[in-house]
């Protein structure tokens, strides 16, 4: 019997292998053993193949060096740390790999945290977050200082590093003790909870085991390997090790291979297929770019010129052509009951077309059937899910549904181990009840604000639940380091005194710290930002007002709606006027903003109310503001040497921007805006709220006001 699947990609072909393997097991009673999956070419082609039979709980069998040891997932954290432990510290680039490896147990939000608890405390750090968490591993004594401490007992994030960093200095011990590489290797694998994390997967069995039960099996033969390599010890052994790796395949143990054959399914090349058959052989990968192979390497001398009569010259296209034609055919011939031919589309750029030996077989090319029965109980459990929680469907059906899925639950193996835990209502995504339900601000409590979070809010109330509160935007961008950095020199200038001199010497300590994708954008920035600064310094020297404050600090409290709203920050730039007090806020985009942009900008608002109710310390009241402005500093104005300056109206003089009967029940246009901000925080709902901000929202792809937005639980 024979079958000739045309697939979708590799995806799609290594779903199609399982499917058959899975398929032949059941249906035919086939064991395992008498199954075999031949590829031209191993490593790349085999790779899919292996963790999709690995994830579907099917013994795979596998040539040792089919696969290179060191491309093992679970072969890689532990080679990293050896390396880290010889070098004797971490690498930038090697700092977030070795955290969110099984040693380090780190995830994205807990590296976050870490770093921010290392820059507590610190006026300069790195810029970007690897270069952060590589100094604090570095450098373990700040972990002894009290900013790291939380109400007096250490943070989880520094508990866990400290435990990390405890493995790799009893590791580090180890190899200046002269212990080989196995030693060391094995402190590391022993030192954490690794071990144990496994060994509890593996006995859950399922899918989970079967890849914890892969993993186990790949640290076992790293074990073996360093076991069996070079027993100098010190740092010059982990070197050796380490390149062997790297620079060779690891030799395919015959022996074990022997040991384990007959009790999986076979994965590997064709031409280890000589000599042997199975009841079941799945041929995958044969389309054109591939088998027959697209091109071939030019070499200097090409084993297949040189005879025992010399070099007879180069092989001829239709030999090669004729070599490829019958290695296919022999890989063919292995199956003696059923053989299964696929072919994966858009591999190699070949047209996308299956191979033109497939026309040989005189079989029909079709593609995979996706309606079969379900071969898996995790199938059947999401089959009979979809059943009992369609709400088109019978009752009767939807009541079949639920019994079966009951009895799946609770169906256990001889150990007591569940068979389809996925069964389980409770594993399921999206049908528990939130794990908290917000609510409304409770009577006689405030609300704290920056003007920025006002401005944040009232744009998205949910991108700024999830960049602000939930803390997922991740690291700041080169745009706000810039901008942090071109606010921190214009400070120091008019404290210190700099000029432009001053000024650049200082950027040529800190830029190598800014992290840019290319060298001519380096270059570039650095010009822009210079000639911002020189902008400012001869903005500066034009004003005629008197300068009170640069960064000077404010706090006010606001009634609004019954509300108490307290809101708090910093105005770059404070100075007196003959008509009273005036904030500037100096911005370092490179857009040039509306003036009605600039008219309801609420940052210069809420600053021009700090000035009038006296929210600056040691400042009186000064009912003649005379409003506000905003520099930007990287906009070249008229004349050039000096930045566009837009100015905000007075609010004694414009309390409100339109003849608008909501706005006007509040004393100015400013106070309905913090009432609006506030009254989405005393609510505790963030809706989406959509416009021109989606295009550069970073969680537009959940939003469900967003074309980009998708369900994300089921």
């Amino acid at each position: 019997e024979v079958e000739v699947f045309a697939c979708a990609g590799e995806a799609d072909q290594a779903e199609t292998i399982t499917a058959e393997i899975r398929r032949a097991r059941l249906s035919a009673g086939i064991h395992y053993g008498d199954m075999a999956v031949l590829v031209r070419s191993g490593r790349r082609q085999l790779g899919p193949i292996i963790r999709s039979l690995a994830a579907a709980g099917i013994p795979v069998e596998v040539a040792g060096d089919e696969i290179p040891l060191a491309q093992a997932p679970s072969v890689r954290p532990l080679l990293l740390a050896l390396e880290v432990t010889a070098a004797g510290r971490v690498e930038p680039d090697e700092a977030i790999r070795l955290l969110t490896s099984p040693l380090g147990g780190f995830d994205a939000l807990g590296l976050r945290r870490l770093a921010r608890v290392w820059r507590a405390g610190r006026s300069t750090s790195p810029a970007g977050l690897p270069e952060q968490l590589a100094a604090a591993i570095n450098d373990p004594a700040w972990l002894d200082e009290p900013a790291c401490l939380d109400q007096g007992e250490p943070s989880p994030v520094t508990v866990r590093l400290r435990r990390l960093l405890d493995v790799l200095a009893a590791a580090a011990r180890r190899v200046r003790a002269g212990d080989p590489v196995d030693v060391v290797a094995w402190a590391l694998w022993q030192g954490t909870e690794w071990p144990r994390q496994l060994a509890r997967e593996s006995l859950a069995g399922g899918a989970l085991g079967s890849r914890a039960d892969a993993d186990l099996d790949a640290l076992c033969a790293l074990f073996e390997s360093a076991a069996e390599a070079d027993r100098r010890g010190g740092v010059g052994g982990i070197r050796a090790f380490l390149a062997e790796l790297a620079g060779q395949q690891i030799p395919a143990d015959r022996e074990r291979e022997s040991r384990l054959r007959g009790r999986g399914v076979q994965v590997l090349t064709a031409h280890r297929a000589r000599g042997r058959e199975w009841d079941l052989v799945v041929v995958a990968g044969v389309q054109e770019g591939v088998w027959p192979v697209g091109r071939r390497v030019s070499t200097v001398l090409e084993a297949a010129a040189l005879t025992t009569d010399g070099l007879t010259g180069r092989t001829d296209h239709r030999d090669l052509l004729a070599a490829e034609r019958r290695l296919f055919h022999l890989a063919c011939s292995r199956a003696k009951r059923r053989l299964v031919v696929t072919a994966a589309a858009g591999t190699e750029g070949e047209a996308d077309s299956p191979s033109r030996f497939l026309a040989e077989l005189g079989v029909p090319v079709s593609a995979p059937d996706r309606h079969r029965q379900p071969l898996t109980l995790a199938a059947m459990a999401a089959e009979l899910r979809r059943y009992a929680t369609a709400p088109g469907a019978p009752p009767e059906l939807r009541a079949a549904a639920a019994v079966e899925l009951a009895r799946l639950a609770d169906a256990t193996d001889d150990r007591g181990l569940h068979l389809a835990p996925s069964a389980d209502p409770s594993t399921w995504w999206g049908v528990r009840d939130l794990t908290s339900v917000p609510e409304p601000l409770a009577s006689g409590r405030s609300v704290r604000l920056s003007p920025s979070q006002v401005t944040g809010i009232l744009t998205c109330p949910r991108r700024y639940f999830l960049a602000r509160e939930a803390r997922g935007e991740g690291e700041p961008g080169l745009a706000a380091a810039l901008g942090s950095l071109i606010h921190l020199l214009v400070q120091q200038a008019v404290t210190e005194g700099w000029g432009l001199a001053e000024l650049r010497e200082r950027l040529n300590q800190v830029w190598h710290r800014l992290r840019f994708e290319a060298a001519w954008l380096s270059a570039t920035e650095r010009v822009e930002v210079e000639l911002g600064l020189a902008r400012f310094l001869a903005w500066r020297e034009a004003a005629a007002a008197d300068l009170v404050g640069v960064e000077v600090p404010f706090n006010l409290e606001l009634v609004v709606d019954d509300l108490t709203v307290v809101l708090d920050g910093k105005v770059d730039w404070l100075e007196r006027t003959p008509g009273g007090l005036r904030v500037v806020d100096f911005k370092t985009s490179r857009s040039a903003p509306t003036r009605a942009a600039i008219a309801g900008m609420e940052q210069l608002g809420i600053y021009q109310l700090a000035v009038a109710a006296g929210g600056f310390a040691g400042l009186e009241p000064d009912t003649g503001t005379a409003g506000a402005a905003a520099v930007y500093l990287r906009l070249p104005g008229r004349p050039e040497d000096l930045p566009k300056e837009f100015d905000q109206a007075s609010l004694t003089s414009t309390p409100y921007l339109y003849a608008d009967p909501e706005e006007e029940r509040y004393p100015t246009w400013v106070h309905q805006r913090v009432a609006l901000a506030a009254g989405v925080v005393a609510e505790g709902t963030y809706p989406a709220t959509p416009g021109p901000h989606c295009r550069t929202c970073p969680f537009a792809n959940s939003c469900p006001a967003s074309g980009r937005g998708g369900q994300v639980l089921r």
